[in-house]
C-alpha cells in the first residue's frame, strides 16, 4: 500500500468478521474489526460510515480496501482470487 503507511499498520491487526463469496461475480466480500475503538462522540454523534476504497494494484486480482469515514478498514473485497477460500476458513468466527 504505497503512500498508505497508516493502513499497513491496521491490517496486522484486522480480525474478519464476515465473508461472502459469489460463484458468479468470483469476488469475495470480507467483513473485518480491529481499527482503533471509536469514542463517546464518534459513536453517538458522528457514527461510522464509508469513507472511501483504496486499491491494492499489487496484488494478484482486483483487491480493494474499504475505510470508514474514520480512516479504520472496514471491508475488503476481492476478486478473481478463489483460493482464498483455504486461508478464510482458518479465520472466520
Amino acid at each position: 500500500m504505497a503512500g498508505e503507511p497508516e493502513l499497513e499498520a491496521q491490517l496486522s491487526n484486522l480480525l474478519v468478521n464476515s465473508w461472502r463469496y459469489d460463484d458468479e461475480s468470483d469476488a469475495w466480500t470480507v467483513s473485518v474489526r480491529g481499527g482503533r475503538e471509536l469514542d463517546i462522540v464518534e459513536t453517538r454523534v458522528i457514527g461510522a460510515k464509508y469513507g472511501r476504497t483504496v486499491p491494492l494494484d499489487e496484488l494478484v486480482g482486483i483487491v480493494n480496501i474499504d475505510l470508514d469515514n474514520f480512516e479504520r478498514i472496514a471491508g475488503i473485497e476481492v476478486i478473481g482470487r478463489p483460493d482464498l477460500m483455504e486461508g478464510l476458513d482458518k479465520h472466520a468466527l
